[in-house]
């Protein structure tokens, strides 16, 4: 997906603590039948875990949510994901 995949925005919510990363799937990535055969959750989940860059934020049990559109399509959410401190 790396390369199929662009950061469109990050924002932080306030209320919950949350930093919500949305991107944008393109090219073969931008397809239903490709996102369901990922195990995505778990792939983000493991690079969540062993990012050092964020130790800060998960030293104070930030969450992190992932938010994957489709290209072809900017209103069809591909993949959705909140991951809290119990999950990294």
């Amino acid at each position: 997906m790396d390369n199929n995949s662009i950061l469109d925005s990050l924002t932080f919510e306030r209320e919950t603590h949350t930093l919500h990363y949305y991107y944008r799937l393109t090219g073969f990535a931008d397809n239903d039948s490709i996102v369901e055969k990922l195990d995505a959750g778990n792939i983000l989940k493991n690079e969540l875990r062993n990012t050092t860059t964020l130790k800060l934020y998960k030293d104070n049990h930030y969450r992190f949510a992932y938010t994957y559109r489709s290209e072809k399509d900017p209103k069809k959410v591909l993949l959705d994901f909140v991951f809290t401190d119990k999950d990294y």
